[in-house]
């Protein structure tokens, strides 16, 4: 896991529900980077092994939206996580 990546799945975590745009401002990242981070915490990266850590779910409120939640897994990621910080 790369340190922009791990800077998102803190901020997923720090934040359940939180829309992938506003990881990508939090974070400080492109749109491209951003949505490219998120597919690959929650597995849906094409192009490289995803982490599988992560849910995306549509907003109940906006259909547009995605929101995020980590899920079992990724729980255990951060546990992990914060015990070395």
């Amino acid at each position: 896991m790369t340190l922009t990546q791990l800077e998102a799945l803190l901020t997923i975590a720090k934040d359940e529900g939180i829309s992938v745009v506003e990881v990508q401002r939090r974070a400080n990242l492109s749109r491209t980077t951003s949505s490219r981070i998120v597919r690959a915490l929650a597995g849906e990266d094409e192009t490289s092994k995803g982490y599988k850590w992560v849910e995306m779910r549509t907003d109940p409120h906006d259909v547009r939206r995605r929101v995020l939640y980590l899920n079992e897994e990724g729980k255990k990621v951060i546990q992990g996580v914060l015990k070395h910080i």
